[in-house]
């Protein structure tokens, strides 16, 4: 995956969202229909749980690519993200590099 398809998938699931739902995008023992049915709960903007499968696909991709840490860097430089979500993101990276 190139740097602007994945720009395009993050477009797709939310930065935000991949940034705040991080580890259940990770963790393939989360189910995906209840993932799904949290995402729409939690998330006033989101319209149907087939749009929040589609952006469970999308970021789980990410990661069978290897790519976490390259989108986490992406949304970290991202200028029209809130600091504290850029922060997180951040964080999150040096963790997973880390940990």
């Amino acid at each position: 995956m190139n740097q602007e398809l994945l720009e395009k998938k993050l477009r797709s699931i939310g930065k935000e969202i991949f940034v705040e739902y991080f580890e259940e995008f990770r963790d393939l023992n989360v189910d995906r229909e209840e993932l799904a049915k949290k995402l729409l709960k939690d998330n006033p903007k989101a319209i149907s749980l087939d749009a929040q499968k589609t952006r469970i696909s999308n970021a789980r991709k990410i990661f069978e690519l290897k790519m976490e840490i390259e989108a986490l860097d992406n949304i970290v430089k991202s200028d029209r993200l809130k600091d504290i979500i850029r922060g997180k993101a951040k964080r999150t990276a040096n963790t997973f590099i880390d940990g």
